[in-house]
């Protein structure tokens, strides 16, 4: 009887770093890259330019990946 138990029990513990490593890999390209900075510049993402643009209307610069 112990056997079947500990059977599911083992594919959880083995399945849930995979689902883990899952998890954060997925919702990296889901966010906005540009929520890491002040939300009063108004910053766009640019993916072509891979850049945070800055609304022309406050004093922000832009912000561009190297």
């Amino acid at each position: 009887m112990k056997r079947k138990t500990i059977r599911p029990l083992l594919r959880l513990a083995l399945l849930t770093p995979v689902l883990a490593l899952f998890l954060q890999l997925a919702p990296a390209e889901a966010t906005n890259p540009c929520s890491a900075y002040p939300g009063v510049c108004k910053y766009t993402w640019d993916p072509v330019n891979r850049c945070c643009i800055s609304d022309p209307r406050f004093d922000c610069y832009d912000v561009c990946d190297l």
